[in-house]
């Protein structure tokens, strides 16, 4: 039987949840983030009130 491996290739914004990408990480899966690329937008990381 031949195993198949399935790998995701992600790119994810400041709308995704951080906690799927530290999880799917450790298994291998091609993740970059709009932060790690330089491409972040700062106006999504304040919460205004």
């Amino acid at each position: 039987m031949t195993k198949i491996e399935i790998m995701a290739r992600l790119y994810t914004d400041e709308q995704f949840p951080r906690v799927v990408v530290e999880l799917l990480r450790p298994m291998i899966h091609n993740i970059l983030t709009v932060q790690a690329a330089g491409k972040d937008n700062p106006k999504f990381l304040t919460k205004k009130c």
